[in-house]
């Protein structure tokens, strides 16, 4: 969806939609940051991530729900990085019955102990932009040792949503980065189909690139606090780097599994990339 979003903006046919109960202030800070946080969609150095079955829903007030963590999983998804400085995490939400929904982006930006996140959804060539601006820095915790979910939000969209349904946005986010780190991980490369790409060339359109897709066991979104036994099968929880290899799957089919940099300050950072994260099906 971010391509299209990217697209449709080349051509200048994006639609920008601000809500309509917002104030004429929080107007006029919406119309002011909204290029920057284009040009932070358009921006080549972002890894891009398309959560598939993320569980996100469009309820019957047609506002996106989202999943929340248990304490026990917001202590311990605060532990882990950021998988790259700059990255973009993107999600359908279906409407009740599986009707096609808006797609939620996230433009996020690394930062020395956490990240900063700002919200965005798309549909029907429209890109919605609220204003809405997530802080979160693990060092900050309450004193059950949960993590502290801060954010900045304009007045007009404080007064119409509940401080929980804003932070249910670090909800996603963190769910997703705690999931992306976990060693039962496997990514598969797709190669793209030579012939669908030479009708493409043939069109003047840019053909289709390798896909990453990144297989998530169903035991990762399982909900409760860790077990031993669980935390074992996940590996270990610190900060590590794993190196790339070729991986055996029990179907015989043999894969690349790509390096990942758990502990995100070192080493060099690898080339961006986009990747397709899917969810098993509940």
């Amino acid at each position: 969806m971010l391509n299209k979003i990217i697209t449709l903006d080349r051509s200048n046919q994006l639609i920008q939609e601000i809500p309509p109960y917002a104030r004429q202030d929080d107007v006029d800070f919406v119309m002011y940051t909204y290029p920057q946080v284009l040009n932070g969609l358009k921006s080549p150095e972002n890894f891009v991530f398309t959560w598939v079955n993320s569980g996100a829903r469009i309820t019957l007030f047609d506002e996106p729900r989202f999943p929340g963590l248990t304490s026990e999983e917001l202590i311990e998804a605060a532990d882990y990085p950021v998988p790259h400085e700059k990255v973009i995490v993107q999600t359908e939400v279906p409407y009740p019955g599986g009707g096609h929904g808006p797609t939620c982006l996230w433009l996020v930006q690394r930062t020395a102990h956490g990240y900063n996140a700002i919200p965005l959804a798309f549909a029907n060539d429209t890109l919605t932009y609220s204003g809405l601006f997530l802080i979160f820095d693990r060092r900050h915790r309450h004193a059950d040792g949960t993590p502290v979910l801060d954010f900045k939000a304009p007045v007009s969209l404080r007064a119409l949503h509940s401080p929980s349904e804003l932070i249910a946005h670090h909800h996603m986010l963190l769910r997703f980065f705690r999931t992306l780190c976990q060693p039962a991980v496997e990514i598969e490369n797709v190669e793209p189909d030579e012939r669908l790409n030479r009708a493409r060339v043939r069109r003047g359109h840019t053909p289709m690139p390798m896909q990453h897709v990144v297989r998530l066991p169903a035991v990762i979104i399982h909900r409760g606090p860790l077990a031993d036994a669980r935390a074992r099968e996940f590996g270990p929880r610190a900060t590590h780097n794993r190196r790339s290899h070729r991986r055996t799957l029990a179907s015989g089919r043999s894969i690349n599994v790509r390096s990942c940099v758990i502990n995100a300050g070192i080493g060099a950072p690898p080339v961006p990339q986009a990747f397709h994260i899917e969810e098993p099906e509940e």
